[in-house]
């Protein structure tokens, strides 16, 4: 399948920011499927938006398991699970 030939991606994401006791912290929902994404710092907020803008290289990664490959999985993140 050529790439013209191939469904837009696209993911929705609500994003929430609220302080907490000194610090901000970030979740995402996806729309779609309702997914929660939680980060206790804007720097681990980026590098999972970062990984997400990463199309799969041999078409069986998602861009979840990229995540996790590349050790960007945080403790928030896992709590939310």
């Amino acid at each position: 399948m050529s790439i013209v030939d191939r469904p837009p991606i696209y993911i929705a994401f609500l994003l929430r920011c609220w302080l907490e006791e000194s610090s901000w912290r970030y979740s995402l929902e996806e729309v779609g499927t309702g997914k929660r994404h939680a980060f206790a710092t804007l720097d681990e907020f980026f590098s999972y938006m970062l990984t997400r803008s990463i199309l799969p290289q041999n078409g069986t990664d998602t861009p979840d398991e990229k995540t996790d490959e590349l050790g960007l999985e945080s403790e928030a993140k896992k709590q939310l699970r």
